[in-house]
């Protein structure tokens, strides 16, 4: 979507690798459906929408790190947007 191209840099997209729901790293890449799933309780996140969640219990989308391109070189365009984290117990 427009969301996810304007913070991308030549296609490039950046999110955090911590799942929303209990903290898990989020490590598995899934090319035939081109999604990335948390291997600890299946969340899925759908990096071409803004790393919306599409699958499993995570409560929110992946936080998206904008990029830039600096010199031919892959840079950080600024902070984190979103919600970092993931949802603590107190939170229930």
């Amino acid at each position: 979507g427009a969301e996810t191209r304007a913070r991308a840099a030549e296609g490039v997209v950046g999110y955090s690798g911590v799942c929303s729901h209990t903290g898990c790293d989020v490590t598995d890449w899934f090319a035939d459906v081109r999604r990335f799933k948390c291997p600890c309780h299946e969340s899925e996140f759908d990096p071409s929408d803004a790393a919306r969640v599409v699958g499993g219990p995570a409560p929110w989308q992946l936080a998206a790190l904008p990029l830039k391109i600096v010199d031919g070189k892959l840079a950080v365009a600024g902070p984190f947007v979103g919600r970092l984290g993931f949802l603590q117990p107190d939170q229930l």
